[in-house]
């Protein structure tokens, strides 16, 4: 898959989702403590389905089940400045400040900024991470002074 694919909301069914969590959900805990499942063809054939995949696919059916799409993107995918900004939830003109700064890396096509998906989710992890530790700095402060909460 070189492009992203997404998923509506309509293409299942409520019921159907449901029924196809519990499934996934109800699978045997593999020896990390999270589940896996297997699939079954038309032909009878089965194949495991492997614990990490197994919990994307909770994942992805739990959003459609709650009436949210869903967009499954290769890490090796180049993203536009206003895909990048769509996936951080940010503005275009931020995302361009951020590349020009070099806190996410790109190459250019021409004149056109180009950014790999798998650089913008490090971006995106280690900001995560930094807002994380700054909120637990908050809270030991405010521990510490007694503040109210």
């Amino acid at each position: 898959m070189r492009t992203a694919t997404e998923i509506l909301p309509h293409v299942i069914s409520t019921s159907d989702a449901q029924d196809i969590l519990e499934v996934l959900r109800s699978g045997s805990p593999s020896s990390e403590g999270s589940k896996s499942a297997s699939f079954v063809d038309c032909n009878g054939r089965k194949a495991k389905i492997p614990a990490e995949l197994c919990n994307l696919l909770i994942t992805i059916v739990d959003n459609i089940e709650r009436g949210s799409g869903v967009t499954v993107m290769p890490l090796g995918m180049v993203l536009t400045t206003a895909e990048a900004a769509e996936v951080l939830n940010v503005s275009r003109p931020h995302v361009v400040k951020l590349l020009e700064s070099g806190e996410i890396p790109f190459h250019k096509v021409g004149t056109h900024r180009r950014i790999l998906l798998s650089d913008l989710v490090k971006f995106r992890d280690k900001r995560q991470q930094r807002f994380r530790e700054a909120m637990l700095r908050i809270y030991d402060v405010t521990e510490e002074l007694d503040l109210p909460r």
